[in-house]
């Protein structure tokens, strides 16, 4: 699974003013409505470390998503590396941060030698 990141050069102030809304604006460039609810599905599961797949119909009315917004956005926090779900349970992931930073180094590497 592949993610599209929208990348806004000379934005870190506005980056760090966004927080995590300014990540996901780039990571849903394309339908910034479903900003708001992947915002939602992060921090529930952040609260709860761990979420069962299986309450995802408790989720959409929590949020009040449709099934297509739910799965779209599901998916693609998953495929950012944001969230993974193993053995059917929804979690937090570090595995966006790992690239951006391996990205980073690789940059300043090349652009040093």
């Amino acid at each position: 699974m592949r993610c599209r990141f929208a990348i806004k050069p000379r934005a870190d102030d506005w980056l760090r003013g966004q927080g995590l809304e300014g990540l996901l604006r780039g990571i849903f460039f394309r339908n910034l409505l479903l900003v708001d609810a992947a915002k939602r599905l992060l921090n529930e599961v952040k609260d709860r470390r761990e979420v069962p797949a299986s309450e995802w119909r408790e989720l959409m009315g929590k949020y009040n998503l449709t099934v297509s917004n739910y799965e779209s956005a599901m998916q693609r926090l998953r495929a950012a590396g944001m969230l993974r779900k193993e053995k059917g349970v929804w979690a937090l992931s570090s595995d966006f941060a790992k690239y951006l930073t391996t990205a980073a180094q690789l940059w300043y590497d090349w652009k040093g030698s």
